[in-house]
């Protein structure tokens, strides 16, 4: 998050330098590096999401071997063990069933979001790059 924050950072810096100089080729070379700039942030975000599905993965095999587990156990138990575990057992795949509705959601609404955010800040950018090209 503090990569994307210093890429915006150097975007506007460089947007503002580009402004108090009438140079055309200024006006360019800071629109490319704008374009790189939202690239680098592109990507940034996109590992981003990669780690927490990543992280989801893990989380979602230690629920897996843990369930294993309880199978085994409630196998060999007797009939008193049998139902507090099998409580267990359901109750673990319900916060598994929760975490992946909850996980698929997060990511929805980060993907909608960081689209919303990146068309706002390309738009933003063609603004001032049209009124740059105006002022020249």
């Amino acid at each position: 998050m503090k990569n994307l924050l210093f890429l915006l950072l150097v975007a506007a810096m460089a947007f503002t330098a580009c402004t108090e100089s009438n140079d055309q080729t200024n006006a360019e070379e800071v629109k490319e590096e704008m374009a790189e700039a939202t690239d680098e942030v592109n990507e940034a975000m996109e590992e981003a999401m990669a780690d927490l599905q990543k992280e989801w993965r893990k989380v979602d095999s230690q629920i897996s071997k843990e369930l294993t587990r309880l199978d085994k156990e409630i196998a060999e138990a007797s009939a008193d063990a049998k139902s507090e575990l099998q409580e267990r057992k359901s109750d673990l795949q319900e916060t598994r069933k929760e975490l992946k509705k909850k996980m698929d959601s997060s990511l929805k609404d980060a993907e909608k979001d960081w689209k919303k955010f990146v068309n706002d800040v390309e738009s933003s950018l063609d603004e001032v790059s049209d009124d740059l090209e105006k002022k020249m």
